[in-house]
């Protein structure tokens, strides 16, 4: 699962940031305990996620292709 990209799928805040439908995190750990590591582009991180767990699910192929034709 690490270096795998995932996408949040409904608005939430974490440490006072509010991350909305849409942003992207790469996996940057996992643990069956606690859950994903996750880190965006910006190097904002969120840890232990297995309580938001329903907030994110992993990017697609399909979810690519329409990021990049939301580009041109």
């Amino acid at each position: 699962m690490i270096g795998k990209t995932v996408i949040i799928i409904e608005n939430f805040e974490f440490n006072g940031k509010i991350y909305e439908k849409g942003h992207l995190f790469k996996v940057t750990g996992d643990d069956s305990m606690r859950g994903l590591d996750l880190e965006d582009s910006d190097g904002n991180r969120i840890g232990e996620t297995r309580f938001m767990s329903s907030k994110y699910r992993l990017l697609t192929i399909a979810d690519e292709r329409d990021n990049k034709i939301k580009k041109y």
